[in-house]
Formats: C-alpha cells, structure tokens, sequence
C-alpha cells in the first residue's frame, strides 16, 4: 500500500492535478477481498484525506490544484506550443 500511495502522490505533483484514488470494502462472492483505503491527494501531492476499511463517505474540495497551477505556470507554457 505504501508504495502505492508514493507513486500517486508524485503523480499528483508532477502533473499538478489531484488525484482521487477510490477503493471498495468487502468480499465478493469469488473471496476476492477489497480493503479501501480510498485517498485524496491535492495537487502538492499531499494527502487530505483518507478513509479506512469501513463504509464512509469523503467529501472534497479541490482548491489545490488551481493554487499549484498558478504556482508552477506550466498550463501558460504548454498554451505556447
């Protein structure tokens, strides 16, 4: 799981996107067994937040990722090609 969430959070920066990686809970009738840990990560690449392995409800606002437009610029570099 760790490695993972590394991965998504450089995604997250590098793109300067957030990044919702969403997860089931359960068992299916095959045993296939979903654990959750369904994550927010801003445009940072930090976490906001994360569910565990129980039924919840995330809610987000997504504020991060037009702040780190406007810091890193690149959406003005790439109108010029």
């Amino acid at each position: 799981k760790q490695r993972w969430e590394e991965l998504l959070k450089t995604r997250a920066f590098l793109n300067s996107t957030s990044i919702l990686r969403v997860n089931r809970i359960g068992k299916t009738k095959d045993e296939w067994n979903f654990y959750g840990d369904t994550l927010f990560i801003n445009a940072f690449g930090e976490i906001e937040s994360k569910l565990g392995s129980e039924e919840e409800m995330l809610i987000i606002e997504p504020k991060k990722s037009d702040e780190a437009r406007k810091l890193w610029g690149f959406d003005k570099i790439l109108k010029n090609f």
